[in-house]
């Protein structure tokens, strides 16, 4: 038996960036047995003749913890075709582990279009982890204030169906974000609809609260989904 799961780090183009991006992801080995290899993939071009590198960091804590390499790719010189990219394998951390990936500083020139990570599991396998992505890297307005739900535009709803999952598994929302000071506490969270992209309501236990000025992951407390229904962020 094998299992293939993508981990989606980052769902927008960047480019010209010389240092971490705000984007990460959370995975740990404890979700995942069996024969496991990661994997760091991307999607890039390199405008520079000479290759460029783009490494994978690890670290226990997204906002102030320290990190270290876990994998690594170089990007040939002058690919100016969106070409994909994979790493050697490299074994997933214990624990709470943040993954994001890092531009060398002379990587200017690089832009990249997508940032994974793909965990190859294969043998007995009784635990996994899957990840369904519901937006997009956004900026919201300036009009958020203290006690307010986040609003954002770019929604990407999910359609859960329970019978495409045996045994049921246990379901968490997760955000990167950071808010900046003046907004006070910002509060984001997963809304549910009426089958029919209608009447949104919030998921119970889902709610976020945002600490301002400081990019950090969050994660809700775990909630059932409830069958048929479209998942989103806060509509």
């Amino acid at each position: 038996m094998q299992i293939v799961q993508s981990l989606n780090i980052l769902n927008r183009t960047v480019s010209g960036i010389t240092s971490k991006v705000e984007e990460c992801v959370l995975a740990s080995a404890n979700q995942y047995d069996g024969t496991v290899a990661a994997y760091f993939e991307i999607v890039a071009t390199n405008d520079n003749a000479s290759p460029q590198t783009v490494d994978l960091d690890a670290g226990s804590n997204w906002a102030h913890g320290s990190s270290s390499q876990a994998a690594s790719i170089t990007v040939p010189g002058s690919i100016s075709t969106p070409t994909r990219y994979r790493s050697t394998s490299f074994t997933l951390g214990l624990g709470s582990s943040y993954y994001f990936h890092r531009f060398q500083p002379n990587s200017a020139d690089l832009t990249i279009y997508a940032a994974r990570i793909v965990i190859v599991q294969s043998g007995t396998i009784t635990d996994t982890s899957s990840q369904f992505e519901i937006g997009l890297y956004e900026e919201v307005g300036s009009a958020l204030y203290e006690n307010v739900y986040a609003s954002f535009s770019n929604l990407k709803p999910w359609r859960y169906e329970a019978a495409k999952f045996d045994p049921a598994g246990t379901f968490y929302f997760e955000a990167t974000a950071m808010p900046e000071n003046y907004m006070g506490e910002v509060t984001i969270a997963l809304f549910v609809d009426d089958g029919d992209y209608g009447n949104w309501s919030l998921v119970s236990a889902t709610e976020i609260n945002l600490t301002p000025g400081t990019a950090s992951h969050y994660i809700s407390s775990a909630f059932t989904p409830i069958d048929g229904r479209h998942l989103t962020r806060v509509p």
